[in-house]
């Protein structure tokens, strides 16, 4: 797992499962609601990027080539999407990470694509 894989001081990881999600969310909304699932209490991003205490917030999207791909999305389109949201939050002084990951049968599970 990704999460695991990274120093807690260093980053502050929010894996967001998109087949539990709407699919007509923003980004943000997306994490927003991940992080209700995870936490039962409304957080919104601003405020959990603003108190990373250094971190660097990492979006991590999980099996997103077989979500898309099942939804009927376009992945150009979602990732077009992510991009202009990382631009957003680094012009408003708040840079984040994505990630997405994908079972690769020839290295195994949990690895990042």
């Amino acid at each position: 797992m990704l999460a695991a894989r990274l120093l807690d001081a260093d980053f502050l990881v929010v894996r967001v499962e998109l087949r539990s999600l709407p699919s007509d969310t923003s980004v943000q909304e997306q994490i927003e609601q991940a992080l209700y699932q995870t936490l039962g209490e409304r957080v919104s991003w601003p405020e959990l990027a603003r108190g990373a205490d250094g971190a660097l917030p990492v979006h991590n999207v999980g099996r997103l080539r077989r979500v898309l791909q099942a939804t009927g999305h376009q992945p150009a389109d979602y990732l077009e999407q992510v991009h202009e949201f990382q631009r957003r939050e680094s012009e408003l002084g708040r840079p984040v990470a994505v990630t997405g990951d994908q079972p690769d049968r020839r290295r195994g599970p949990g690895t990042v694509s």
